[in-house]
């Protein structure tokens, strides 16, 4: 696969990149109190990838379709989708190898 624009693949685990960085705007924005439980579910969906804990952050953050706006934010394209739940049904989630990389956080300053 080309590194481009054009290219998009199956996401699996690496869309949880973008539920960490919404998680850290809501706080920072002060729309999300960042409660123990919240801490716990981003490091169980952050460090092993839990799938349950990842979709209790996905309703915290107030679901897939507001989640999109922010990877968009982060992305400037479409190529990066949050369009279920983590083991969920329907169409699957996607990103892409530049959509990927600008979800590092490494251009994001502190407010």
């Amino acid at each position: 696969m080309q590194n481009t624009d054009a290219d998009y693949f199956t996401s699996a685990s690496t869309i949880k990149i973008f539920i960490g960085l919404a998680v850290r705007e809501q706080v920072l924005d002060g729309d999300l109190s960042y409660t123990d439980k919240i801490k716990r579910d981003l490091d169980l969906a952050l460090r092993n990838l839990d799938n349950e804990a990842t979709n209790r952050l996905i309703d915290a953050l107030g679901g897939c379709d507001r989640r999109n706006q922010t990877i968009y934010k982060y992305t400037k394209s479409n190529l990066t989708q949050l369009n279920r739940y983590m083991l969920g049904g329907g169409k699957q989630n996607i990103t892409n190898p530049r959509g990927l990389t600008k979800g590092d956080g490494s251009h994001i300053h502190s407010r």
